[in-house]
């Protein structure tokens, strides 16, 4: 299953095992449809300004820094604006590795756990956006952790957006909520 077809715009695909217990099975559980996925400005903090933000993350590695470049180049080249529009660097790779993606978070890892950039805010993922493309709620979570080790938490988790709806079908086929519990998708 795959994040970005369950509500959240980050192409995180996984592979989920369920098992139910044949002295409780119904033979009711169906793994969810696939929904349609919402604009990705609805995951991210308000831009700061309008103001051009044309420029490399100056404090990055020059590897980094020359990634993300080429990206803006490659964008500029197919139409479209990366000052106005989300577009996604995955940009802590290699250049051969390094990819662009508009309007979708490419899978956030540990690895990328200090958050992809953002080409219309000029600047990487918060960690509550991260929250955010993982299916969380980050108003709900204490932090006890330094932010790169947050960020490595966030790209080991699973997508919570996906597991409500996995359980939305599994609880009843399991027989572990009544038939008067309506769980809501």
């Amino acid at each position: 299953m795959n994040t970005r077809q369950h509500g959240v715009p980050q192409s995180r695909n996984r592979w989920y095992c369920i098992g139910i217990k044949k002295s409780h099975d119904k033979g009711t559980f169906e793994f969810p449809d696939k929904i349609e996925q919402p604009p990705l400005e609805l995951f991210l903090e308000p831009r700061e300004s309008d103001a051009a933000v044309r420029v490399g993350p100056v404090s990055e590695a020059r590897t980094a820094r020359t990634n993300v470049n080429a990206a803006l180049r490659n964008i500029a080249k197919t139409g479209k604006n990366p000052d106005k529009e989300s577009c996604i660097v995955d940009f802590d790779s290699s250049a051969a590795r390094s990819k662009w993606t508009q309007q979708l978070v490419p899978c956030i890892t540990c690895s990328r756990g200090n958050g992809h950039w953002v080409t219309n805010r000029g600047r990487r993922l918060t960690n509550i956006e991260m929250h955010r493309l993982q299916g969380m709620n980050p108003t709900k979570f204490k932090v006890a952790v330094s932010r790169a080790k947050h960020g490595f938490q966030l790209g080991n988790s699973m997508s919570v957006c996906v597991l409500e709806r996995i359980f939305v079908s599994l609880l009843p086929a399991a027989q572990l909520v009544g038939p008067s519990v309506k769980l809501k998708d």
